[in-house]
């Protein structure tokens, strides 16, 4: 398998503040992707991640 360049993968995980989406956001920016969170709230974990300069994790949140 060919390894991606840190921009080649860009994933949307919604839910991703906690349990398996959260789990699936550390292992897929652990790897080198782009990836963005879609919750109601950020937990501290996520923000934590969010906050690491070796990964690529944004989040987008709130309710209208």
């Amino acid at each position: 398998m060919q390894e991606r360049s840190k921009t080649d993968e860009v994933i949307l995980i919604t839910g991703g503040n906690r349990g398996i989406g959260l789990a699936l956001t550390e292992q897929l920016s652990a790897r080198g992707a782009q990836v963005i969170v879609a919750c109601r709230e950020a937990s501290s974990e996520l923000q934590a991640l969010v906050s690491d300069p070796e990964r690529a994790v944004r989040v987008i949140s709130g309710v209208d």
